[in-house]
Formats: structure tokens, C-alpha cells, sequence
């Protein structure tokens, strides 16, 4: 990504950080209260999720490093509200045992993905299929 968007190592950088310090920081500031005081916990899910899908449509439309970085970023701050309404609804639905076996299953799920997801990748891009327009 670097080489072919001319991006230096600052620019790197923030593209890593800016998203995730938004997400952290939405979640704790603004959709836990907001979650709080609306008990409207499938809402933020909605509209967090939808968001998303439609943000990241819209950044690889005009992909720059500036765009990639700004993008990420607001789109992660705003998604993050899925995150808060999934993690309510848990706790709404669920018993305090429940809820821990629950969570754990699913972060496991979530890490197997992650690194399933980055072999992948790598596999991918080791040995790229033109036919499948990686190249």
C-alpha cells in the first residue's frame, strides 16, 4: 500500500492509529452514555454496521492516503457504536456466567478469523492469482 499510494512513514502511522484511538475513544465518551440513556442497543448495531459498509464503498472510490486515513478514521469512530450495542445486548440478554462463556466464544471466533484472515492475505499476496485480479 505505501508504494503505490507514495505514502511516507508518518502517513503509515496514522493510518494505523488515528482509526483505533477513535474507536476506543468513541466507546467510552459518547455511544456507551448515548447507549445508556437511549436502551436502544440493535439501533446502534444498524446504523454502526451500515455506516461502515457504505464508508468503506465510498473510501476505495477515491483511494489516496489522506482519504485512506481520514476515512478509516471516521469510519471507525462511528462503528465503534456497533461495537457498544453489541456488547449491551449481551449484557441485557444474557446472565453475568452466560455472558462470559458467550464473549469468550466469540472473541475466539473473532481471533481465529483474524489470523485465518492475515495467512490469507499473505498466501495471496506470495502467490497471486491474475485471474482473480490480484496482482
Amino acid at each position: 500500500m505505501a508504494e503505490a499510494l507514495g505514502a511516507n512513514f508518518i502517513q503509515l502511522g496514522l493510518v494505523i492509529t488515528l482509526p483505533m484511538l477513535a474507536n476506543s475513544m468513541m466507546q467510552a465518551f459518547v455511544w456507551g452514555r448515548l447507549s445508556d440513556r437511549i436502551r436502544r442497543r440493535r439501533l446502534l448495531i444498524v446504523i454502526g454496521e451500515t455506516f461502515a459498509g457504505v464508508g468503506y464503498l465510498i473510501i476505495w472510490t477515491n483511494i489516496t492516503v489522506w482519504t485512506i486515513i481520514i476515512g478509516l478514521t471516521i469510519i471507525e469512530a462511528v462503528w465503534s457504536m456497533s461495537n457498544t450495542g453489541w456488547s449491551a445486548l449481551f449484557a441485557d440478554l444474557t446472565s453475568s456466567t452466560e455472558r462470559s462463556t458467550l464473549m469468550g466464544r466469540i472473541n475466539s471466533i473473532g481471533v481465529g478469523g483474524r489470523i485465518f484472515g492475515a495467512a490469507l492475505m499473505g498466501f495471496i499476496y506470495d502467490f497471486p492469482v491474475p485471474a482473480a485480479g490480484f496482482h
